[in-house]
């Protein structure tokens, strides 16, 4: 953990600790590596297999209400809300989706690639979300949300026609507009993408 003085892990919380007192208004940032293996919730896979040789593979979350504990560091609670910054590396043939910005995808040289997603207005971390798989994707149209632009689109697994996607989502931009001029507040999201 790099961004603390003192940190413990008792299999179950992180405890962070500062020498330096907090001060009303304080950040800090706190980076943190892991893994995880066989997460109980709050990531759901499919991929083919002998019963079903033809199932789509992919990787998604699931977070409501209080599910990201199970794969991500968090404060697991409506209430509180982080930035985020995800670089998710898969296979090549994969879309890699993610809160936030699209801020750079590579290829790594090795059959898979590795996207950097950024998300900077603070999200609680029911809302954090990244999909990994074989998917097909609607683009609607862009969508003013008080402070410009923003693209919409949904997805699902491959199998699927972009029109089912649409017909399904098709009043998405009308939606938000109306909210944005219902409750006059700037919609802050970099993009409104849905996923199915």
């Amino acid at each position: 953990i790099k961004g603390v003085d003192y940190y413990s892990y008792d299999g179950e919380k992180i405890t962070l600790v500062w020498n330096t007192p907090w001060k009303k208004g304080d950040t800090r940032d706190v980076e943190i590596e892991y893994a995880v293996e066989e997460p109980t919730s709050g990531l759901l896979f499919s991929y083919p297999d002998e019963k079903y040789p033809k199932r789509v593979a992919y990787a998604v979350t699931d977070h409501e209400t209080e599910r990201a504990r199970y794969h991500i560091p968090c404060v697991d609670h409506p209430a509180i809300r982080c930035s985020i910054d995800f670089y998710l590396t898969a296979d090549e043939k994969y879309t890699i989706l993610a809160n936030g910005k699209l801020m750079e995808e590579g290829s790594n040289g090795d059959g898979t690639k590795t996207a950097h997603w950024r998300q900077k207005f603070p999200c609680p971390s029911y809302l954090v979300t990244y999909a990994i798989g074989d998917f097909i994707k609607y683009e609607d149209r862009n969508v003013n949300v008080g402070r410009g632009d923003i693209p919409v689109a949904y997805y699902t697994i491959s199998g699927y026609k972009p029109e089912n996607l649409k017909r399904s989502f098709d009043r998405t931009p009308e939606m938000l507009e109306w909210m944005v001029k219902k409750f006059n507040c700037p919609l802050e999201w970099d993009k409104y993408y849905q996923i199915t």
